[in-house]
């Protein structure tokens, strides 16, 4: 009988200007192939909790610092499980 063998990766996600440029499908994507070429087959994916008001304020402190730019956005989280 073959062994499972459970990982759970977060993907990052960016805002301001330069996350308007990338597309979060793409980016999803992109990073399910790559562990799929591994081996990996995906689970599930969720999208972490948005956070509390400490977490956007502090986010929306970042954004204009960096000339709205860049800052952070909640992640994606991709449960994957591979046959041994």
């Amino acid at each position: 009988m073959a062994m499972r063998t459970n990982r759970v990766v977060t993907i990052p996600r960016y805002g301001g200007l330069i996350g308007m440029f990338s597309s979060r499908a793409h980016v999803l994507g992109s990073q399910i192939d790559r562990y799929n070429n591994e081996g990996w087959n995906v689970v599930q994916v969720l999208e972490a909790e948005k956070g509390n008001l400490l977490v956007t304020m502090l986010s929306l402190l970042v954004l204009c610092f960096t000339f709205f730019l860049w800052t952070f956005m909640p992640s994606y989280m991709v449960i994957l499980e591979k046959d041994q």
